[in-house]
């Protein structure tokens, strides 16, 4: 009888320590939010770089540039849950879980390498990598006016020069009549130094 009881106490206790760790079932409005949000992003790969940008991005939203003076000729859409630009790197966790990573060091586990990664923002550069339909397939980032210069050559910059590594600048206001403003820095690899130029 006491072997009874006691089994019968323990099934008892098992089953409300089921009970207690049981997760809530979600219903209404709390079942229909997502646990992972994601945005749209565009990946262009075109003649000697790569471009990172929303697929439904505004003059507010940074575009990342990494130059690495390969050929490419390819347009990707991805679902992007967190950018994140570090010392020299850009992370970009996918909404599969994948981190894709770009640099300017040597970096074997890096998807992409460049000599300089830049990032700019601000109307001054949307219409060269927005048209009306979205992104353009071929963006004219020869506007950028944060780059990386070769060692060997000699350049004017309001911001960085030779032996900078990294350099920004900044232009609001108006220009040429217009309110047009941008922002934009870059970090540069071996055997480049950091220019940026105000226009």
């Amino acid at each position: 009888m006491k072997i009874i009881s006691f089994t019968a106490v323990f099934a008892l206790l098992f089953s409300i320590i089921s009970c207690d760790v049981a997760e809530p079932e979600l219903t209404g409005t709390q079942a229909l939010q997502p646990r992972n949000v994601s945005q749209e992003y565009r990946l262009i790969g075109k003649h000697g770089y790569l471009v990172l940008l929303k697929e439904n991005g505004n003059e507010n939203d940074e575009i990342f540039v990494l130059f690495d003076g390969q050929s490419h000729d390819f347009q990707q859409n991805l679902a992007v849950a967190r950018v994140v630009a570090t010392d020299a790197n850009l992370e970009v966790q996918l909404a599969s879980g994948y981190v894709m990573r770009w640099t300017v060091q040597q970096d074997p586990l890096a998807d992409e390498t460049g000599y300089g990664l830049t990032r700019i923002q601000g109307s001054g550069y949307y219409p060269y990598f927005y048209g009306p339909q979205g992104p353009l397939h071929d963006p004219d980032v020869n506007i950028v006016k944060c780059k990386c210069r070769p060692n060997a050559e000699n350049y004017n910059c309001d911001s960085g020069g030779r032996g900078a590594t990294e350099c920004s600048v900044e232009h609001g206001g108006s220009m040429v009549g217009t309110g047009v403003n941008f922002k934009c820095a870059t970090k540069c690899g071996e055997g480049y130094y950091a220019c940026c130029t105000n226009l």
